[in-house]
């Protein structure tokens, strides 16, 4: 799974033998303190409504706002397998919930062990492969 933004791009790529996502950064494998690579048991792909607010970063450019509350689709990577469903989240004080096959389908289960959400502009592209 791969995808962009303007400042950076990121790949998970399953590896088995962990049974973990390894997270690349620009081209470049994330290792923690001690060498080991970053890792995850599941990854969301969160496709989210973004606006730009009027607040601007040190190289002056407009900082992007994204919404968390509502719902859309989602992309759920776990055990080396996809699931697609919708992510929802009806206000601020609710938790997101992931279902496959839209709001009345089951919840998608996270793997045990850290789970990573990237929130995805919408429109913006990512490759599941």
């Amino acid at each position: 799974m791969s995808t962009a933004w303007p400042a950076s791009k990121v790949a998970f790529t399953w590896d088995a033998g962990t049974g973990r996502y390894l997270l690349t950064t620009d081209g470049r494998p994330d290792v923690a303190v001690g060498g080991a690579r970053v890792a995850a048991a599941t990854v969301v792909v969160q496709e989210v409504p973004a606006h730009l607010s009027e607040n601007r970063d040190v190289n002056g450019a407009q900082t992007p706002v994204v919404d968390l509350v509502g719902s859309g689709p989602a992309t759920v990577l776990r055990d080396g397998q996809v699931w697609r469903g919708q992510w929802a989240r009806p206000d601020l004080g609710s938790p997101t919930s992931y279902t496959a096959g839209g709001q009345n389908g089951q919840p998608i289960p996270m793997a045990s062990g850290p789970v990573w959400v990237l929130l995805v502009p919408a429109g913006q592209a990512v490759t599941v492969g």
